[in-house]
């Protein structure tokens, strides 16, 4: 497989299967879909360093995606969030975490601790 996944905007309800297992996956974009739940072996993907699931009705971020400690990009944006897990302050590697387009006031404490340590934060 490549190691880029342009699945945007193409009416997917669910992830294919075919994704899982990836250990090449670096970049996955699914944004734009009717996805309201990720799998749980998104986790399984250990070389992915990117994950866009902005504009799918999630509920919120996912735990598997505070599991990818690689990620260097994460787009959540457009989800109608009103926070966001704390756990994802402990990804180490994230450079830049897009929250744009959600409901949220305040720079969650997440955020800010991302913030702090030079991560980009587009609120």
């Amino acid at each position: 497989m490549p190691e880029a996944l342009y699945l945007d905007d193409r009416g997917l309800a669910v992830l294919p299967a075919s994704v899982r297992g990836d250990a090449g996956l670096r970049h996955l974009d699914v944004r734009d879909n009717r996805l309201a739940a990720l799998p749980a072996w998104l986790q399984e993907l250990p070389a992915l360093t990117s994950l866009s699931i902005g504009g799918n009705p999630l509920p919120g971020i996912p735990p598997e995606a505070t599991r990818l400690t690689r990620l260097r990009h994460l787009y959540v944006h457009e989800l109608d969030l009103r926070e966001v897990p704390d756990a994802l302050g402990d990804l180490t590697a994230l450079e830049k975490l897009d929250l744009r387009w959600n409901r949220m006031l305040d720079l969650p404490p997440a955020a800010e601790r991302l913030a702090a340590r030079g991560c980009v934060v587009l609120i």
